[in-house]
């Protein structure tokens, strides 16, 4: 198997293809097929099945089509996984990372990460960190990790974990399941038949009525209203309408 290596700053200028003996490059344990550079590094798949490394620098790395597997490296990567079940990894650094189209895993690793699974069934990790997570359309897994994690359930039967740290989880409009985990965590529901579980700490749980919108990059903003349902709510010292 041939490798391509990128030698370029900002662009991807220039290659050179190598004998794949000559790398030792891998993402979770699958050898690279791109690998690029401690520089800032563009980085672009083909419609094939890829491994792509992107090292150290502020990368953008598109996936585009296939199954691929995708490690950012150190740096504030930008990520996108394109069509097909790709594997998204961060790794250390703010980055952000988007799932595409298909069944994706992502995980933000080290940093503090905005991470969306956008088309499909997606599994989200935010890692360490104050991360972003946000499902897409389809049934979602979202796990926050350590820190002060915000996780956005949306439209399906989402999961959502905050784990460790004092997060806020937001249901959608789907059959939703909502754990906060250990930390003072506040919990906000948007409507469908959904469970609320605080877990440890001093937790907060409320009904919601069109609470956002997602706009651009992943980014949210705000607009809780009360509602007068009331869900399947446990562990949650504070029931606010």
């Amino acid at each position: 198997m041939n490798r391509t290596l990128v030698t370029s700053a900002l662009l991807l200028i220039s290659a050179v293809t190598l004998p794949g003996n000559l790398f030792a490059e891998q993402c979770a344990g699958q050898q690279a097929t791109i690998i690029g550079s401690e520089k800032k590094d563009r980085l672009t798949g083909t419609e094939g099945d890829d491994v792509i490394v992107g090292l150290g620098g502020d990368d953008k790395i598109d996936g585009r089509g296939g199954n691929d597997l995708i490690c950012g490296g150190d740096g504030d990567d930008k990520i996108k996984g394109g069509r097909g079940n790709d594997q998204l990894y961060g790794g250390a650094g703010n980055d952000k990372i988007f799932g595409g189209d298909g069944d994706d895993f992502l995980d933000g690793g080290a940093g503090n990460d905005k991470l969306s699974g956008e088309k499909g069934n997606d599994q989200l990790k935010g890692g360490p960190g104050k991360d972003k997570l946000s499902a897409g359309p389809g049934d979602d897994l979202l796990e926050g990790g350590a820190g002060v994690d915000t996780l956005y359930g949306e439209h399906g039967d989402d999961r959502l974990f905050g784990n460790g740290g004092d997060d806020r989880l937001y249901g959608w409009t789907g059959n939703d399941q909502l754990d906060g985990g250990a930390g003072n965590d506040q919990l906000f529901d948007r409507g469908g038949d959904d469970t609320m579980a605080g877990g440890e700490g001093d937790d907060r749980c409320q009904g919601l009525h069109d609470f956002g919108a997602q706009s651009g990059e992943g980014e949210w903003q705000s607009d809780i209203r009360p509602t007068p349902e009331s869900q399947s709510w446990s562990g949650c010292e504070t029931l606010f309408k």
